[in-house]
């Protein structure tokens, strides 16, 4: 019986080959999904306190323009075709 063409041997480790191979594939996929989600999330809430810092140092000039009181902390508003200067 022993080294059969399907033994008990090669059954079992085919299938746990199958179960290490399955759940990988499924822990990367998860790994991947929460670290973009966390990766976005940081980047939303960086980009909200950006724009409460804005809102705070916007006033209103003289002819109606709107003006910054303050620069921001932020180097990259201050750099020229940076992306941040809007």
């Amino acid at each position: 019986m022993a080294g059969g063409p399907l033994s008990l041997r090669l059954r079992l480790t085919a299938a746990a080959l199958v179960w290490v191979v399955a759940g990988l594939a499924v822990a990367g996929a998860l790994l991947v999904f929460l670290f973009q989600r966390h990766i976005e999330s940081r980047f939303d809430n960086q980009l909200q306190d950006h724009m409460h810092e804005l809102v705070a140092a916007a006033r209103l000039g003289p002819k109606g323009r709107l003006t910054l009181s303050w620069r921001p902390a932020d180097p990259r508003f201050n750099r020229p075709h940076s992306g941040w200067d809007w």
